[in-house]
């Protein structure tokens, strides 16, 4: 068979030989050319990894071929010759230029390798101590493979050193040789590793190194480092072989004896330095030494708070005291070593032979502002002290002066800006002067146009009582711009007003406006002043303690404190005043940062652009966070709230600051309390007003009969003292209660005459704008006149009585009685009584149906849409008459009525009536439909209330006084009437009511009283369950107690249910009614009929004025 395929082959290979030669022939007749063939002495071949093949290559017309393999990471090919690289196949051609080719595939495979093993070990030889151990790792390879052997290992010694599974170890002194064999296809190979073992001795003391003073601070020297011993005794311990061997014979020795010395172990400090101290053992089995370092430190005393000195351009070369305050003489005065100072610069400072400071040599070394210089002393102390190098020092007002002038005594050339560094050496009294040309001729000192852009330091010196009254100035600069800096300076009694007839505006407590400047660490207390009256209008005007405006600069870490109020207005001719200053335009949200803002919620404005200012983060209303606009900025109304809120100060890091006191303050706390006068007499308009120049609490010393201090004002009751009283009045400062001052005033008498127990002398209303008449006939006595009737504050009502009568009209009082409710006013007469009577202010006084319906619908803007949560009206009301609706619905407005209808005023019935209502709206009452907020309604009785559905027979939550209480009070009321039994007409899945209210969650009804008239309540399970109570139902979870407070219901025992989810059951979970509530609420008594009233019960918690208790049921009536 494969003869007969072979002869096959043959004939088709010559048949195809005999059409190529005819072709050939064809193309070589026709200058065509031939078919190129090439073969290989191989197709396939299995190569060794360890051999190479010879390819040869045989080309049919003799040409030249290249070679290539298809994986070189399994074998290369040069010339034919191919190389295995690793185990894999790979096909090898060889191509003539014209693209003949001829491929061998080549498989490459690895056999048995026969190379010698290669054995080393990781160590040749070791050093050991005895007891201790080394372990001996070794490497096996063949052919760079790792090879598995098994290694024997044997020690020559192994009473020196012995040997397991390659680990040493180490047994006594001396030497060995470990060895390690293998044997690998019959042949054994060797290695050694050389032992050596020693004794183990080793000395170890207490410390290495040791720091020591040569002396201890002194009481009232600071340490900047901690105070370090000047002695310390060293233990040492001796190890030879893993024995311990305690208190071992030891020769001590110092390397410097000058520096610290050393007996039998205690090491003493000398003077400062470093030096070795070396501990020598010399006894057996073998000698060791070891050694602690010792660095003896100088006494560091931190006095870097106090200004040791001061070099200024435009000053004498200063003499500082070197000896008081320090210990032992001077042997060095130098640089500290965080000062930066010029090639060239020694750190040493020299000083003169008359112990003066030269200027020259801080100044020419270009240092300016606060510098430490260190103070060396024979005691070894090193004293850190602060040095003040300044272009300008100013002492005293004239260096203000002189500062803010040339040297030959013109003024700064304006809107030129000034520059160098500024500091203040001591506090400056303005002593109220204004900072202005007319009156102390500081000409140019805080106009706009004195630019400055250099640093003006405070140093924690104080500028105090001075008037900044010129248009766009400041006390200090007009404009900071160039990156100039004002810091560490304290402003005191500053007041921002203007000129009288000068076109005012932008006056700065330390700046006008700050353009590309930071005012950082400062503090100012004053007063921004209320002038718009008195000068002429401008556009826009702004004032700030601070600054005025500030546009790219920063006022960081200040706090101010206004002392007096302010307010703000908009429009043409717009006053922005804020505490500590306004944004101009831009909006640069680092305006402002870490500042405290204290006396007003205005802490900062900004400026929208043109005449439009607004607060920090868009509000129109001030603030206390103003963290949405600025960073770290926080204003609080008072000192007290500031106290209260316990704000974080560590922002003012500052050792300028002062944070032990109530107020973060710079500099020393002065009340400076004044007086109107020494004496004053205790009659009519009779008093004393004080004035201090910082805040302050003003309070009597021991208690003087009939004298009162109100504020800054002392008054006195007339006839109530003897003439000539010495009263004695404390200022106690609110910044540091530990300054006082006093001030001694003489005070005539005053008698004041308590009438208040005539009852409400007059009832003032605010809806109808009346003009109260008050009869004196039963208070004045015969030939006793009017001479002053004024309000609790003193603000003057009338000045006189004709016919013993006081006629107050309403633009009067409405300005006076600013407050709503129950005060007293005073009739002063000319007998120096003074008369106290008790009258009503109120928003609203019901005196007819309609006036009660009027009010409501007057808050009809308060009223929400269904299901909303509108604002409360929180109006002061009070009834001057009962009233009767007659039968008639209470539904003037469906809106009014609606649950929606807030409440969180006072409603004080006085002790009148509302007669013969139906309350018939879904979720609605006679008073309020939601009384929240802290609302009040007290003193009130109702009468004939009927409750029942509306017209389209959906009824739900009626109460005769509110609809819901959700967080007030009710008191002191009673009602009296029916709950309708209109079953039958039910539409709805829950619904309550009760003579007093619908429901109640976290509000109160006390010391009421509700009789129900009809018979027939019923209460039904859900879905469509009525619960009716005679005082009330309380919603949700019975958690609170105190939803209803001695209180009594008369007609049912259902006197009070409770909503838990949507299910109402009686108090405890009963289902049934029960006259003992007082497991879930306190006092609560119900009886089944006015028949069963139990006479005898105690009523002494219905305290109200207006309760009649006569034996029978309480009501309340006048």
């Amino acid at each position: 068979m494969k003869q007969r395929t072979k002869s096959l082959f043959v004939l088709l290979l010559s048949l195809l030989l005999a059409v190529s030669a005819i072709g050939l022939a064809a193309c070589t007749d026709g200058g065509e050319k031939q078919d190129v063939t090439v073969t290989l002495n191989h197709t396939s071949y299995r190569l060794e990894l360890e051999e190479t093949l010879t390819l040869t290559a045989e080309v049919s017309d003799g040409s030249a071929v290249s070679w290539e393999s298809s994986n070189t990471q399994v074998a290369t090919v040069l010339n034919g010759v191919v190389t295995p690289i690793a185990v894999g196949n790979t096909k090898v051609t060889a191509k003539t230029a014209g693209g003949a080719s001829a491929t061998c595939s080549v498989d490459v495979y690895k056999g048995e390798d026969t190379s010698p093993l290669t054995f080393t070990l990781s160590e040749s030889s070791v050093n050991l101590i005895a007891g201790q151990t080394a372990m001996i790792s070794y490497t096996a390879t063949q052919s760079g493979n790792p090879v598995d052997v098994t290694v024997n290992w044997s020690s020559d010694h192994p009473e020196i050193a012995s040997v397991e599974a390659g680990t040493i170890t180490a047994v006594a002194k001396g030497e060995a040789t470990i060895t390690a064999k293998v044997t690998f296809r019959d042949v054994e190979y060797v290695q050694t590793v050389g032992v050596t073992v020693n004794n183990d001795v080793a000395l170890e003391l207490s410390e290495t190194q040791l720091s020591l003073h040569p002396d201890t601070a002194a009481d009232g020297e600071t340490l900047i480092d901690a105070q370090l011993p000047t002695s310390a005794e060293m233990s040492a311990i001796l190890y030879a072989n893993g024995e311990e061997i305690a208190d071992p014979i030891l020769r001590w020795e110092s390397e410097n004896p000058e520096i610290a010395t050393v007996a039998d172990g205690v090491i003493t400090a000398v003077v400062p330095g470093t030096v070795r101290i070396t501990a020598y053992y010399e006894g057996e089995p073998e000698a060791t030494s070891a050694y602690v370092s010792v660095t003896v430190k100088y006494l560091r005393i931190d006095k870097s708070d106090y200004d040791f000195a001061v070099v200024g351009t435009n000053i004498s070369n200063p003499k500082p005291d070197f000896t008081t305050g320090f210990s032992g003489a001077r042997t060095g005065f130098a640089f500290a070593d965080d000062v930066v100072l010029p090639d060239g610069y020694k750190r040493e400072i020299k000083i003169g032979s008359k112990g003066a400071i030269s200027k020259d040599e801080v100044l020419n070394a270009g240092l300016r502002g606060r510098i430490f210089v260190v103070l060396r002393t024979d005691t070894h102390r090193e004293y850190k002290l602060t040095l003040y190098a300044a272009d300008f020092v100013i002492k005293d007002v004239n260096g203000w002066d002189q500062w803010h002038e040339k040297s030959d005594g013109a003024d700064h050339v304006l809107n030129e800006v000034n520059t160098g560094t500024v500091v203040l050496d001591a506090d400056i009294d303005f002593k109220g002067a204004a900072n202005s040309v007319s009156t102390i001729e500081h000409s140019g000192r805080g106009e706009h146009q004195f630019f400055f852009g250099g640093t003006f330091d405070g140093r924690g010196h104080t500028l105090s009582n001075v008037t900044v009254c010129q248009t766009q100035s400041g006390l200090i600069v007009g404009k900071l711009t160039n990156g100039g800096v004002i810091k560490n300076v304290a402003v005191k009694n500053v007041i921002l007003t203007s000129k009288s007839g000068e076109a005012w505006g932008y006056q700065g407590g330390i700046v006008d406006f700050i353009e590309n400047g930071t005012v950082e660490n400062c503090y100012v207390e004053g007063q921004i002043a209320d002038d718009s009256a008195v000068v002429p209008a401008v556009t826009v005007d702004a004032r700030g303690l601070i600054c005025s405006r500030v546009t790219n600069g920063t006022v960081r870490n200040c706090v101010a404190v206004l002392t007096n109020s302010i307010s703000n207005t908009s429009g043409d001719t717009a006053l922005y005043r804020a505490v500590i200053g306004n944004m101009l335009k831009i909006n640069n949200p680092t305006a402002f940062q870490n500042c405290i803002a204290i006396g007003s919620l205005y802490g900062v404005c900004s400026q929208g652009g043109g005449g439009s200012f607004n607060w920090p983060g868009g509000f129109s209303e001030p603030n206390s966070d103003i963290t949405a606009g600025f960073s770290g900025v926080t204003s609080y109304a008072s000192i007290q709230a500031f106290r209260e809120a316990s704000a974080d100060t560590s922002f003012l890091s500052d050792p300028v600051w002062d944070l032990t006191k109530n107020v973060p303050v710079i500099g020393a706390v002065k009340i400076g309390l004044s007086a109107t006068s020494a004496e004053f007499n205790a009659a009519v308009d009779g008093e004393v007003r004080f004035t201090v120049n910082s805040p302050a609490e003003l309070s009597l010393v021991g208690e003087p009969v009939g004298v009162s201090l109100d504020g800054c004002v002392l008054s006195a009751d007339p006839d109530a003292v003897e003439d000539g009283l010495q009263v004695i009045v404390e200022a106690v400062s609110q910044i540091d209660p530990a300054v006082r001052e006093q001030l001694t005033i003489t005070v005539n008498n005053l008698i004041e005459i308590d009438m208040t127990e005539l009852g409400n002398m007059a009832d003032f209303d605010r809806h109808a704008q009346n003009s109260p008449e008050i009869s004196l006939v039963n208070v004045l006595e015969p030939g006793e006149n009017v001479v002053s009737v004024r309000s609790g504050t003193g603000a003057v009502l009338a000045e006189e009585a004709p016919d013993g009568k006081v006629s107050i009209p309403y633009s009067v009082w409405s300005e006076a009685l600013t407050k709503s409710g129950e005060m007293a006013i005073y009739v002063y007469t000319d007998n120096h009584k003074a008369y106290l009577l008790s009258v009503t202010v109120a928003d609203w006084i019901i005196h007819t149906t309609d006036d009660l319906k009027n009010w409501h619908l007057s808050n009809n803007d308060v009223v929400g849409s269904a299901g909303g949560d509108p604002a409360a009206t929180k109006d002061y009301v009070v009834m001057a008459a009962d009233i009767d609706f007659e039968g008639a619905e209470y539904s003037q407005s469906v809106s009014i009525w609606l649950h929606q209808f807030f409440f969180s005023g006072t409603f004080d019935g006085r002790g009148y009536a509302i007669k013969n209502v139906k309350v018939q709206k879904t979720q609605s009452a006679v008073i309020a439909g939601k009384l929240t907020g802290g609302g009040v309604i007290r003193n009130l009785a109702m009468t004939g209330v009927i409750l029942t559905g509306d017209d389209n027979g959906k009824l739900g939550f009626q109460g005769g006084i509110v609809d819901w209480v959700e967080n007030g009070t009710i008191e002191n009321c009673y009602v009296e009437g029916q709950i309708v039994n209109d079953t039958e007409a039910i539409g709805r899945t829950v619904d309550a009511r009760g003579l007093i209210c619908s429901r109640i969650t976290n509000g109160t009804v006390r010391n009421c009283v509700a009789v129900l008239t009809n018979t027939d309540i019923a209460n039904t399970e859900e879905p469509t369950g009525l619960y009716r109570a005679v005082l009330g139902n309380m919603l949700g979870v019975p958690t609170n107690s105190a939803a209803f407070q001695n209180c009594i219901a008369i007609g049912s025992l259902y006197g009070v249910c409770s909503q838990s989810g949507t299910s109402f059951s009686g108090p405890n979970g009963f289902t049934t009614p029960n006259a003992d509530m007082s497991a879930v609420f306190e006092g609560i008594h119900a009886f089944a009929s006015s028949a069963e009233f139990d006479s005898s019960l105690d009523l002494s918690f219905l305290n109200g004025k207006y309760w009649k208790k006569d034996g029978s049921i309480p009501t309340i009536g006048r």
